[in-house]
């Protein structure tokens, strides 16, 4: 008797195992950890659509993971929490990123660890946060980011467009394309001009690599694909932004933090900011490079505050250069310089530096290294 009930149970851990655990164990680890990301979420009596919420638990709080299953395409996790009940349970996929994932966020985070924030951005759609610049497929997805999010910008790729991927839920969702000067509403497809240049849009899609807010997120950092981010530049320069895209921009004056842009500020965070002397990366929409590599940005700004005046001047506008990020600024007080890279005449990119200081009036003035070349005066 002993040896059919030993045998019947047997059959029954071998057929759970087969069915479930095999798949579970590839996929996510057992007795693997998982972070909750969203604000609130619920361990549930079970998977099924009628259960019961046993536990409340919020972003950060760290879970056992048991087991997972896949229910009508959603994946669900079988979790236990620290609560002094260990409950367990059950919870959606979405609203947690296991421990493996959120050692590639850290890994991505950790490249960049030395980069400023080159400029911030804001989602305009809930939108997929990736570890790769790829919608291919979702197998790099690591979570979902809320409409609204700010996060700072280090860089960004340009990724050759696929017209055929319409099925992912990172893409455009009726939004108009805010980030761009030359945006247009692609779902009218006008007639192109066979004989004007190549767009950067019509060939490549932006993906931002960004840094991610604690609040938003326990996972540092990512990919967010550029047609969900609206660039949130500050109100005192966007007037500033004519015919050419604002790639990356700080502050020349005040506190060396202000160089920074910071996770407590959104879109609409800047108006609250002093005016001040800025240096801006700019990028136009025209293909710089038919087969190779695009440059990160093809102009640099220096604007000047007049204090007095209470208006922003020109100090220099560089004319179509070919340079790439990140952009450095450092000093203090009067005096600051940056840095950036620039590809030369020979096409090899080498570091150039720009001073910048204050005369005797006040005003902001630029010492430019001789082999930049000039403003060709066009306003576009």
């Amino acid at each position: 008797m002993n040896a059919k009930i030993i045998l019947y149970l047997a059959l029954i851990v071998t057929a759970f195992v087969s069915s479930g655990c095999t798949t579970v164990s590839g996929i996510v680890g057992l007795n693997q950890k998982c972070i909750v990301i969203v604000k609130r979420g619920q361990i549930r009596s079970s998977n099924a659509i009628v259960a019961l919420d046993l536990l409340e638990v919020k972003r950060g709080d760290s879970l056992e993971v048991l087991g997972s299953d896949l229910i009508e395409g959603e994946k669900w996790f079988n979790v236990r929490a620290s609560d002094e009940d260990n409950t367990e349970g059950w919870i959606e996929g979405r609203n947690i990123i296991t421990q493996d994932i959120l050692e590639k966020s850290r890994q991505i985070a950790e490249e960049d660890k030395n980069v400023p924030s080159q400029s911030a951005g804001q989602l305009l759609n809930p939108s997929n946060i990736r570890w790769s610049p790829d919608r291919t497929n979702d197998n790099n997805i690591m979570f979902k980011l809320d409409k609204n999010a700010i996060f700072d910008i280090v860089g960004w790729k340009l990724v050759p467009r696929n017209d055929n991927d319409d099925t992912k839920d990172d893409k455009t969702k009726n939004v108009p394309n805010t980030n761009s000067a030359q945006a247009n509403n692609r779902s009218a497809k006008p007639v192109k001009d066979q004989n004007a240049p190549m767009q950067m849009d019509d060939k490549y899609d932006v993906w931002y690599k960004v840094r991610l807010q604690p609040l938003d997120s326990p996972a540092p950092a990512g990919w967010i694909y550029g047609k969900q981010v609206e660039l949130a530049v500050p109100s005192d320069i966007i007037f500033y932004r004519t015919g050419r895209e604002f790639v990356a921009w700080s502050r020349l004056d005040g506190d060396v933090q202000t160089n920074v842009v910071t996770f407590s500020r959104g879109k609409d965070a800047a108006k609250d900011d002093k005016p001040g002397s800025w240096v801006v990366l700019e990028r136009s929409n025209t293909l710089q490079e038919n087969n190779g590599e695009q440059p990160d940005f093809d102009r640099i700004l220096i604007l000047g505050y007049d204090k007095f005046n209470q208006d922003h001047y020109k100090v220099y506008r560089s004319g179509n250069v070919k340079g790439y990020l990140p952009l450095i600024v450092t000093g203090s007080g009067e005096s600051r310089a940056f840095s950036v890279r620039m590809k030369g005449e020979d096409g090899e990119a080498r570091e150039i530096q720009f001073g910048t200081y204050k005369d005797k009036s006040g005003h902001l003035k630029v010492n430019v290294p001789t082999d930049i070349p000039k403003d060709d005066k066009r306003e576009n």
